[in-house]
């Protein structure tokens, strides 16, 4: 039976590993979101996130960033 101090190890090093495919996206003047990193340059984000924007910036780990581009929506599928 997993101890409790085993659990914690094994959930710290589940979102370290997950960490490394989140990004924060800056669009929509200065507010921020976040996506996952979906592919080799390709970032998923929520569409009112970026929608309607063209000015889109997206960090890795605080550190560094790239300028993004929009690619295809789907607005019916977002919810809400």
């Amino acid at each position: 039976m997993a101890t409790l101090k085993d659990l914690s190890k094994d959930i710290e090093e589940l979102v370290e590993k997950a960490s490394k495919s989140v990004v924060r996206v800056d669009a929509r003047r200065g507010r921020a979101g976040t996506g996952i990193v979906w592919d080799s340059g390709l970032v998923l984000t929520a569409n009112h996130v970026v929608e309607q924007e063209e000015d889109i910036e997206v960090f890795v780990d605080d550190k560094s960033s790239s300028r993004g581009s929009l690619g295809p929506s789907d607005v019916a599928r977002e919810g809400g």
